[in-house]
């Protein structure tokens, strides 16, 4: 087996899928290094600035030509040397990741639905309250799955401590893709004379036509950012998020935000369940369209001081951002083969 100490990252970003798959992979890559490993990215819509690892310089990328599928992956993990590929993609099948395991790889699968067959040596599902029972069938051996190993960024947990009492801001974030329409939706249910700021923060691939002119209303008080670099600083400062339900609203629950999920997308779907019997945030299921008259009350309700400190009790007991470091003491192991 491959010794080296090198790891290769297969994720995407961008529009349509958003960044949280390159997020997350960026999260998990930054602990790695803390062991001596020297990560390596290979996908599209990876972003040329901000990208940065644990020294704060941008990591080693390569860009998808073509399909970027298993065969490309493994001619790209042979040229570096890796000895462990890690694969974050909707796209990878059976076939797929079968080529890399049979080409002498060790693969770890990224993975938050438990829909597809992973010839894999271990799987890594971060959603809180995950059942891994699909795992459990295929005879993955190494699982990684539920709260337990939820990825939570560095720069989020180096922000616990942060406080702004007397300030209410409000933070809307919704994911890394384009969510201009979503969030002009919401944006008009803001009951406003609540709260001394309101940020939106998108990706630098989300459309932002709309959102500007929302921030030129008022310069005082409207605020639109699109530098993911400064999100956690942001976030660390809000009284009130509402978020979707990916990697944002766990990230919500380690610094303890009274929040609105926001649920929008078929594979946030396993957000709602952990909400509904959590009671982490109020819930707005919005896969077809916003209900009317619901995020008004919702920030009324949350900005009450007991319904709020109810809620991050319940948020602090189900993540503890603890879940990269669990995760790559076991992909450490199985990758050197120390006990």
């Amino acid at each position: 087996m491959n010794q080296s100490r090198t790891i290769l990252f297969r994720a995407d970003g961008g529009r349509e899928v958003g960044m949280g798959h390159l997020m997350r992979c960026r999260t998990l890559a930054m602990a790695m290094q803390t062991l001596g490993w020297e990560p390596h990215f290979f996908g599209s819509g990876i972003p040329e600035q901000g990208f940065l690892d644990m020294a704060g310089k941008p990591f080693s990328v390569r860009e998808v030509a073509g399909g970027g599928g298993g065969n490309d992956t493994i001619d790209v993990a042979k040229a570096l040397g890796a000895s462990l590929i890690v694969v974050d993609h909707y796209g990878f099948r059976m076939e797929n990741f079968l080529n890399l395991w049979k080409s002498g790889f060790r693969v770890l699968a990224i993975d938050d639905l438990g829909d597809r067959g992973m010839p894999v040596d271990a799987v890594l599902n971060p959603n809180p309250l995950f059942d891994e029972a699909p795992y459990v069938r295929q005879g993955i051996p190494i699982r990684m799955v539920g709260e337990r190993f939820t990825l939570i960024r560095p720069e989020i947990l180096a922000c616990r401590q942060v406080q702004t009492p007397g300030v209410k801001t409000l933070l809307i974030s919704l994911g890394g893709g384009d969510v201009q329409t979503l969030t002009m939706s919401i944006l008009q249910e803001i009951p406003e004379e609540l709260f001394d700021h309101v940020w939106v923060s998108v990706s630098p691939v989300c459309p932002i036509d709309e959102l500007k002119k929302w921030e030129q209303k008022s310069h005082q008080c409207h605020h639109l950012n699109i530098d993911h670099s400064r999100f956690h600083e942001i976030l660390a400062t809000a009284r009130l998020a509402i978020t979707g339900g990916g990697t944002t609203l766990w990230e919500v629950y380690t610094l303890g935000i009274p929040s609105i999920a926001v649920v929008w997308a078929e594979n946030q779907r396993h957000s709602i369940e952990v909400v509904e019997r959590r009671q982490t945030s109020l819930l707005v299921d919005a896969r077809k369209s916003i209900p009317h008259a619901t995020i008004g009350p919702a920030c009324r309700r949350l900005l009450d001081e007991v319904e709020g400190d109810r809620q991050v009790v319940a948020q602090h007991d189900l993540i503890d951002g603890g879940g990269a470091t669990r995760a790559v003491e076991i992909l450490h192991r199985l990758a050197t083969g120390s006990p």
